[in-house]
């Protein structure tokens, strides 16, 4: 379980997350960061089964959402049936043709991400080349969602990721983090619905923030992380990923920022994967989940509202 070597020191982080003001829990036990090698489904869920029923089963997670992280559907599948709330896939179904139907019978929210080939290759050369980035990358968005809804996946339920450090090289991430409206009108041209779609970007601590910054340690990453987010916001991202929100909220629980459709608060993700210049292009995606109230059904309802609330990452890898 790598970092996380029993349930108990898993359940522990989960704590501090929580303690910390988080909303949402993303679980992953498939290491995104480069040149990681593919699990089998059956190795992720050996990993990730037992840490998603413990914190289920928290006392302190009333109230609160679990993401699973996989692009595997029955990994998805079987996460669901335990208790998690909606599928963070980082090849939007590429690697998978069963996960949009698998997400489409659990009528779960699903967050689209931009990558080519796999963790494992998507740092290839021939992965590293576009003609026009913002363009390439929306297109492809594009094609990923209109796959997922015939499928029967709303679009109103999905949520795109350009995929910053998934597939781009220090070049194209500072194109995709400044192109961010670019992005999006080129998507509102191939679809009504998806010109409104909520829009993630992840660039917290990512290598290329420090090859910009000379900063080979992650950790050192924050104040261009600060700045990266800024851009972002400024950009029209509705959802940003940090890992260390302190370090330029003055209010770790919500703050609202302006985007062109919403107000959105800034969601802190403290992601476990991304503490070393070896894992800092890992994926630590789950920053959306708005709101929730429990009516009739035991389970929460999920939807997308104005504010987005904190989440926290944890890979069982």
């Amino acid at each position: 379980m790598g970092k996380f070597l029993s349930v108990e020191s898993a359940v522990s982080r989960v704590r501090s997350m929580l303690a910390e003001g988080a909303d949402i829990v993303d679980l992953g036990a498939q290491s995104t960061r480069p040149m990681a090698s593919k699990q089998s489904p059956e190795q992720e869920l050996d990993r990730l089964i037992p840490v998603l029923e413990a914190v289920r089963d928290m006392p302190e997670m009333e109230g609160k959402l679990i993401s699973v992280d996989t692009f595997h559907s029955q990994v998805a599948l079987e996460a669901v049936g335990k208790g998690a709330h909606l599928v963070n896939d980082v090849s939007g179904g590429k690697l998978d043709a069963k996960m949009h139907h698998v997400v489409a019978s659990l009528g779960i929210p699903y967050i689209v991400m931009h990558m080519r080939g796999d963790p494992s290759t998507m740092q290839n050369r021939e992965n590293l080349v576009y003609d026009d980035v913002c363009s390439d990358v929306a297109s492809a968005l594009c094609t990923r969602v209109r796959d997922a809804e015939l499928s029967g996946v709303p679009a109103w339920k999905m949520i795109v990721d350009p995929g910053i450090g998934f597939s781009k090289n220090t070049e194209k991430n500072l194109d995709i983090l400044m192109g961010l409206p670019a992005i999006r009108s080129e998507i509102g041209k191939k679809s009504l619905a998806l010109a409104h779609a909520t829009l993630l970007v992840g660039p917290s601590r990512k290598r290329f923030l420090g090859e910009v910054c000379g900063r080979p340690v992650a950790g050192e990453r924050d104040p261009a992380t600060v700045a990266a987010v800024t851009a972002a916001v400024l950009s029209g991202a509705n959802i940003v990923r940090v890992h260390n929100l302190p370090a330029f909220l003055p209010n770790p629980r919500r703050v609202l920022l302006p985007s062109p459709l919403f107000l959105h608060a800034t969601s802190a993700v403290y992601n476990l994967d991304d503490v070393d210049e070896a894992s800092d292009e890992s994926n630590g995606e789950v920053e959306l989940i708005d709101s929730w109230e429990e009516e009739d059904e035991a389970e929460p309802e999920v939807w997308f509202d104005d504010v987005c609330y904190l989440a926290g990452q944890l890979k069982i890898t």
